[in-house]
């Protein structure tokens, strides 16, 4: 059996979508050829770095949002953001898709 460490940064740009390269591993994990080491440090400072991601974004939509109520394109009433998941909950989210993918429990 051969075991393949993962480190962070093997999860950049940190996207809902995995590289192409780590989804090669994590099938290769599922199909029991390799073992995939990742620690939990790993897990969580991935985390981070996707809601550091996802920040900037949320803040960004509010503000297209306020430009369209002030030029009329949006109706003052109208939330145009309330179909967007909580940021909480899509943080969330990913960390458990990404426990998932390598086979690991929240501790």
């Amino acid at each position: 059996m051969r075991y393949v460490v993962v480190d962070s940064p093997a999860f950049y740009p940190y996207k809902a979508k995995r590289p192409a390269p780590l989804e090669r591993l994590f099938a290769g994990s599922q199909q029991g050829d390799l073992r995939l080491c990742v620690p939990e440090v790993v897990v969580r400072e991935v985390t981070r770095h996707y809601a550091r991601a996802v920040g900037p974004v949320y803040r960004e939509l509010r503000q297209a949002q306020h430009h369209a109520r002030e030029v009329g394109v949006l109706p003052s009433d109208l939330n145009a953001l309330a179909s967007l998941p909580d940021k909480t909950d899509l943080i969330s989210q990913y960390e458990q898709s990404l426990r998932h993918d390598i086979g690991r429990r929240k501790r």
